[in-house]
């Protein structure tokens, strides 16, 4: 760099060189400027400090088991164990660390291996990650086994879009907070970065019912999503999460099958008509009998707007008592079922068996 900078510098500031003088402006003005980027370059850099050593693997390992996950700061009390706060846990969730073998590994995430993948009883436990894969798939089927049940109006999409919006890793994130899972989640990362902590704490929920799917069986684990994912529910309003794109049309078909009256728009209220801010309020009515009200800023969106509402009041209804298949444990289809002797006396020679 100092053998350039002297050559730049002869040439630019010889002012006896006919060359450089009688070259076009442009071509002095670029070699000023890189002459300019290379001094500041130069007088930025910060100085080298080899004799600075990395954090050794044995230094690595004892901050990251005495740093607390969620503020990246080492805890300040000295009883923490993490035998006691994984007890704990299996408390709040009702079941025994004997029963369930896995819940270490459910809360053992990949990057941990790598501080003590030498130790063999850590090789033995692994990592969350088939556990994770089994535990989302299961959160999934049970979430849309009640939600097929509890709302039986419901379209298919819009019953997607609820599952969509109770199985998300940001849903999954806060419900993994509320039961104190990244506490105890062993990984080599501090889960207070924004763009880790969602991915990985997310992860170890999913893998936590997966451990309870694989080692207690399906109950245990459909009770865990009936007790904390669907009361999520409870506090949120269906029309902000289903997502209608034809509103109008659904509505249309809606009635046709059901064999009501066509629906009819009418303008129920108006305000500030000539003004840039115009507000219509227009009602949707099928024989009479108003479905649903709304409001927008023109006609057009307001019956968007009430045929949404008329919609949701369809699809929201839901039964307050119901049976899954996942009760039954000798589950049939409605066609299938008898309540003849013969079959009870099937029933009672198959029990007996």
């Amino acid at each position: 760099t100092c053998k350039i900078m002297s050559v730049l510098m002869k040439r630019v500031a010889a002012p006896r060189n006919a060359n450089f003088l009688l070259s076009p402006p442009s071509s002095r003005f670029k070699a000023v400027s890189f002459l300019r980027r290379m001094l500041s370059f130069t007088a930025s850099a910060p100085p080298r400090e080899p004799w600075v050593e990395e954090e050794t693997l044995e230094e690595e390992k004892a901050r990251v088991m005495n740093m607390d996950s969620r503020t990246g700061e080492p805890r300040r009390g000295k009883n923490w164990n993490y035998d006691t706060e994984l007890f704990a846990f299996a408390n709040r969730l009702n079941f025994k660390l004997t029963d369930v073998p896995s819940i270490r590994t459910a809360l053992t995430h990949r990057s941990y291996l790598f501080l003590y993948g030498e130790k063999p009883e850590v090789l033995k436990i692994g990592h969350n990650g088939r556990l994770a894969n089994l535990g989302l798939a299961t959160v999934i089927q049970f979430v849309q086994e009640y939600l097929y049940f509890k709302y039986p109006n419901m379209e298919g999409e819009s019953l997607k879009d609820v599952g969509i919006s109770l199985t998300n890793p940001g849903a999954m994130l806060k419900l993994a907070e509320y039961l104190a899972i990244p506490d105890l989640i062993l990984c080599r990362y501090p889960l207070y970065n924004p763009q880790t902590n969602t991915s990985i704490i997310s992860m170890a929920f999913s893998a936590v019912v997966g451990a309870l799917y694989a080692d207690q069986g399906p109950k245990s684990a459909r009770s865990i999503i009936h007790e904390v994912v669907m009361p999520q529910l409870a506090g949120q309003d269906l029309h902000d999460i289903v997502k209608l794109q034809h509103p109008k049309l659904m509505l249309y078909d809606l009635l046709r099958q059901q064999g009501k009256p066509r629906a009819v728009s009418r303008l129920l209220k108006e305000a500030g008509r000539t003004t840039h801010f115009p507000t219509f309020v227009v009602g949707v009515y099928s024989g009479g009998i108003q479905l649903g009200e709304g409001h927008g800023s023109s006609k057009k969106r307001a019956e968007d707007e009430a045929a949404k509402c008329a919609l949701m009041k369809h699809y929201s209804k839901e039964l307050r008592k119901m049976s899954l298949p996942s009760d039954l444990s000798d589950y049939r289809p409605e066609e299938q079922v008898n309540f003849s002797e013969e079959e009870d006396d099937e029933l009672k020679e198959k029990d007996a068996v």
